[in-house]
């Protein structure tokens, strides 16, 4: 109680000096302490005493660092905590804060900056195909750049044009563009950690894709003489590894492939790809998306030698007209292309090489892997040289041949998604286990698909009858679905799917756990070609009943059709701008603290930044349509934005990817990045006016138009977060 006195007396700035007790009390003692004091009780106490400095710098604002939940990391903000640090007074004895202390300011200030639009804004043209005869012309080097931005105004709606996308890590940003990957270094281009910070030059431009590092896809010879195939363009691309160095690629033709990206050999002068895992396509069907989720520790033992360490991965893919394919891989297993490793091998023992599963147009998976009805040719080299029956355009406009595998019709697929907890054997226990799922989004009035995953204790994979997103009033899609980051303060559980109609829904996939994990039966078809687990009842006493045979369960999943709120999902919140409802064409979650959603539209090069903060302290599970959307949007919030990353641009943000500092996009004809780092002021000298009048006369403007939400007036971005001190708030 004496203790508590005195720092209370000290905080409260009353003139008591402490006594020598409090410097000699063990650090743990403070980390108690100070867990019990507010940030604005950190600053009282360190104008007190040169002693309690310390202590609050060294030892307070670690932990509040490391209770930030943030995605900023201390090493992030070296460079500028160096700059910081020769700002110090000329005096014999300068005060010197902690590198802990800078980090929340820095966390701050970050923060800050998202949230008054302080950025700085880059862009980039992205190349346009050459003819044959231009790609073997290379003494004319600029003539033929000049032509190629000559076309790419409006090539959107060209015959050559192919949907760009992106992906971004802590080693590399990678752009993918018809069958070709560019690799920008993440460090040098838009956060550079060498820059002088708050010097004129302090802001890096992004390069010329044509100088960026690029590499041929499924192809030996970088410089390519022909045109090559709009079969091997690139649909999909998810980065496996937080450098992405390690990528999962989905083709035109339908196949799929795990690339590494080799650069740090002593041999290589440049980039290089590997494919250690491919996967050939069952027909041509383009992938639209892939997702990888990691298999527990546990399952490892059944595919390895007892003296392997290897990381096995459950690897899904999707193609455009519904059907969803699923693979396990060993990354550290043997690699190539001819070194397939596919689930239904591992998992169970019916000899084939793959499982596939139709989606109907009711949402029922129908096992297709024994059907060979329209099943063309595996082999991807009798048709390298092949052409599309029509022009193929991109992902969207591809004119692969639909081919039905049962007697409905089959859903239109968009996009894809693996969640929940790493995949685990069915537990007998009473307990609810969190399982794992796969997310589909599609068209239709029940645009979210959503299947649980089990594994058996034969070791076979089990596909449960899905969960459904509420139906709404007309038919819609979902281009993009998004988790929360495991840094983030965000419940993982929660699952974010942009819409068609322009709406951003979020629901709680806790939900999942009540479906029936008690069925042991192998993954057999039924009497409808469905899965084999089910949703009972529970009995009068108490326990689950139910027969697992496919009569009673054609019939129960009948009752569960009559009972559909046990298995359809009501948003618990909506995000959403009232003038705006174009279509969502990406997402993504970013920010310092990974609570800002990055919404690409469809129109005008826009994007739309939502604070999802207010759903970190979400816990109630709803299981039912609640009676008031208590996190929708409130009309007019003023901590959400909108902003156009093009001058003038009708084209969609057909991808989208952020992270702490930055958020990276790609249009029909350009790749663009906001930096809000470069816009945190490194000293407290340093004023925002200075900047704004001398980046005016610059020929590449820095800042954006945007407006906010609860006031919808035209601004422009500010390249420099105005300050009055300098200070964090």
């Amino acid at each position: 109680m004496e203790v508590r006195r005195r720092i209370s007396s000290v905080a409260n700035g009353a003139s008591v000096v402490p006594y020598a007790v409090l410097f000699s009390l063990p650090a743990d003692v403070w980390v108690i302490i100070f867990s019990h004091l507010s940030h604005a009780d950190y600053a009282c106490l360190s104008a007190t005493h040169r002693s309690i400095l310390t202590l609050v710098d060294q030892i307070a604002w670690r932990d509040a660092f490391a209770g930030a939940s943030s995605l900023l990391l201390v090493d992030q903000t070296a460079s500028f905590y160096g700059k910081f640090q020769s700002y110090a007074p000329n005096s014999k004895s300068p005060i010197i804060r902690s590198r802990w202390w800078y980090a929340c300011r820095h966390l701050s200030l970050v923060e800050r900056c998202w949230s008054s639009v302080s950025l700085v804004a880059t862009r980039c043209e992205l190349p346009a195909p050459l003819e044959p005869s231009e790609q073997t012309n290379t003494n004319d080097t600029d003539r033929n750049r000049r032509r190629q931005l000559q076309r790419s105004h409006g090539r959107r709606l060209a015959s050559n044009f192919a949907r760009p996308i992106l992906t971004i890590g802590r080693q590399w940003l990678v752009v993918a563009l018809r069958s070709d990957l560019f690799l920008l270094p993440t460090e040098t281009y838009g956060l550079n950690k060498d820059s002088q910070l708050g010097s004129r030059n302090s802001y890096a431009k992004l390069p010329d894709l044509s100088t960026a590092s690029r590499i041929s896809l499924n192809s030996d010879n970088i410089e390519r003489t022909e045109r090559p195939s709009p079969w091997q363009d690139v649909t999909c691309l998810k980065r496996i590894d937080n450098d992405a160095e390690k990528l999962l690629i989905g083709f035109a033709d339908g196949n799929v492939q795990i690339v590494g990206i080799e650069s740090k050999l002593p041999e290589l002068h440049r980039p290089h790809a590997r494919v250690h895992h491919h996967f050939t396509a069952r027909n041509r069907q383009e992938i639209v998306d892939v997702a990888i989720h990691p298999l527990p520790v546990s399952l490892h033992t059944s595919f390895t030698t007892p003296h392997t360490n290897t990381q096995t991965r459950l690897v899904a893919a999707l193609s455009k007209r519904g059907v969803l394919s699923l693979y396990l891989v060993d990354e550290n297993g043997p690699s190539g292309r001819d070194e397939e490793k596919s689930l239904a091998s591992e998992l169970s023992s019916d000899g084939h090489k793959s499982r596939h599963w139709q989606i109907d147009e009711d949402g029922q998976l129908h096992d297709i892997t024994h059907d060979d009805t329209g099943n063309d040719s595996p082999s991807t080299a009798t048709d390298s040289g092949t052409e599309t029956p029509r022009t193929y355009r991109s992902a969207a406009f591809n004119n692969a041949p639909r081919t039905n595998h049962t007697s409905g019709r089959s859903k239109r697929a968009w996009s894809l998604l693996l969640g929940g907890a790493p995949l685990s054997a069915i537990d007998n226990s009473d307990q609810e286990q969190p399982i794992t799922w796969v997310a589909v989004g599609v068209t239709g009035q029940n645009a979210v698909q959503i299947y649980p995953l089990r594994l058996s204790k034969a070791n076979t994979l089990s596909v449960g009858a899905s969960f459904r997103v509420a139906a709404s009033q007309h038919a819609t899609s979902v281009y993009a679905m998004v988790v929360p980051d495991e840094a983030s303060p965000l419940p993982s559980y929660l699952l974010f799917a942009g819409f068609y109609d322009g709406l951003v829904r979020v629901y709680d996939t806790r939900q999942l756990r009540y479906f029936d994990t008690d069925s042991e039966t192998e993954d057999a078809s039924t009497c409808n070609g469905g899965p084999n687990l089910l949703t009972s009842d529970l009995g009068a006493n108490g326990h689950r009943t139910g027969v697992l045979d496919g009569t009673v369960e054609q019939s129960s999943r009948r009752s569960r059709r009559v009972r559909g709120d046990e298995t359809e999902l009501h948003a618990i919140s909506i995000f959403y701008e009232t003038l705006d409802r174009s279509p969502v064409y990406s997402l993504s979650l970013g920010g310092p603290r990974g609570s800002r959603l990055v919404v690409g539209g469809s129109r005008h090069s826009q994007i739309r930044v939502f604070d999802v903060s207010s759903l970190s302290g979400y816990d109630k599970p709803q299981i039912s349509a609640p009676i008031a959307l208590g996190g929708e949007t409130p009309r007019g919030d003023k901590r959400h934005w909108s902003g156009f990353t093009e001058p003038s641009s009708d084209s969609p943000q057909y991808s989208i990817a952020a992270d702490a500092y930055r958020v990276w996009g790609v249009t029909d004809r350009s790749l663009w990045c906001l930096n809000f780092g470069l816009a945190v002021p490194p000293h407290s000298a340093h004023t925002a006016d200075s900047h704004t009048a001398h980046h005016k006369s610059r020929t590449s403007d820095p800042t954006i138009a945007y407006y906010r939400h609860d006031k919808y007036e035209i601004s422009r971005s500010q390249t420099r977060l105005c300050t009055t001190n300098g200070m964090a708030e």
